[in-house]
């Protein structure tokens, strides 16, 4: 469920999805990011991008990241303590390319 829903009272159900990555893909993967000196997580959060893109039919993607933050002196306390970034990210059917998804997401 989405954490907007008790800060902007956004009542939808929001959605949670899980992927697998067997060990040859994650090696083509890993081959790419290397090569074109992306960061593994990046790519992923674009090959993410354009799935959504290409499954809606969407030439604009929306997304909230969370990012959990007990790295300081919050780790003794008790609360959820994440930071988020909501990011719009550009996809045309014409033109969109990994890369160009993977440098806008960057």
């Amino acid at each position: 469920h989405s954490l907007r829903g008790a800060v902007w009272k956004y009542c939808g159900e929001g959605y949670s999805h899980n992927i697998c990555i067997r060990e040859e893909s994650f090696e083509a993967l890993n081959l790419c990011a290397v090569r074109y000196a992306i960061p593994f997580d990046y790519l992923l959060l674009a090959l993410t991008v354009l799935g959504t893109a290409r499954a809606g039919g969407e030439e604009r993607v929306e997304m909230t990241l969370y990012v959990p933050m007990r790295d300081g002196h919050e780790v003794s306390m008790v609360g959820l303590f994440a930071d988020w970034r909501d990011i719009v990210v550009a996809v045309p059917k014409a033109s969109a390319t990994t890369l160009g998804v993977v440098v806008q997401v960057a």
